[in-house]
C-alpha cells in the first residue's frame, strides 16, 4: 500500500513538471503596444503615465466599434464580456522600456495615461485592450489579439 501511494505521487509529481507555465496575454500585449504600436503611431510620445498593472474594471473603455474581422459578430461577443468587472488587477512590468519613460499615473497631471485592461477569451484567441488618454486629443482605443501561446496575432485601432 505504501509503494503504491509513493507511486502515485512521484507520478503526479513528474505530471506537473509537464505543465506550461501561464501565458501573461497582458504583458505580452502590453510589449507589443509599447514597441510598436506606441512607437510608429505616436512617435511624439516621449513619456507616458502607466500604474502598473491592468484595469480593474472595463467601465473606462467605454464605447467602441470593435475593428478586427468579424466585426459585428466579435462586438456582439466583446460587449458581452466588457460589459462589468475585470478582476483582479495584475502587475505588468515595464522597467525594460527604452524608447518611452513610463511613470506612474498623476491625476493632475498633462502627461498622457495608458490604461491596460486583462485579456478576454473568444473561442481560441486572446484580446487585450488599451486606451491612451491625452489632453485635448480623443481617446485612442486599441485592441491586440493574440493565441493560446500568446503570439501577437493582428491588432488595430478601435473607432
Amino acid at each position: 500500500m505504501k509503494k503504491t501511494i509513493l507511486t502515485l505521487l512521484i507520478g503526479l509529481i513528474s505530471l506537473s513538471s509537464f505543465t506550461r507555465p501561464a501565458v501573461s496575454y497582458e504583458q505580452i500585449a502590453f510589449d507589443y503596444f509599447i514597441s510598436r504600436i506606441l512607437s510608429t503611431e505616436f512617435k511624439n510620445l516621449s513619456a507616458i503615465e502607466f500604474s502598473g498593472k491592468t484595469e480593474s474594471t472595463y467601465s473606462t473603455l467605454g464605447n467602441y466599434k470593435f475593428c478586427l474581422k468579424p466585426e459585428e459578430k466579435l462586438q456582439s461577443l466583446m460587449e458581452g464580456v466588457t460589459s462589468g468587472l475585470a478582476g483582479i488587477p495584475k502587475e505588468i512590468k515595464y522597467s525594460q522600456i527604452k524608447n518611452v519613460t513610463i511613470t506612474n499615473v498623476k491625476e493632475d497631471s498633462k502627461d498622457a495615461k495608458l490604461y491596460l485592461y486583462h485579456s478576454v477569451r473568444v473561442a481560441d484567441n486572446f484580446y487585450v485592450f488599451f486606451t491612451l488618454h491625452q489632453t485635448n486629443e480623443k481617446i485612442s482605443k486599441y485592441v491586440v489579439e493574440l493565441n493560446v501561446e500568446g503570439e501577437v496575432i493582428r491588432y488595430c485601432r478601435m473607432g
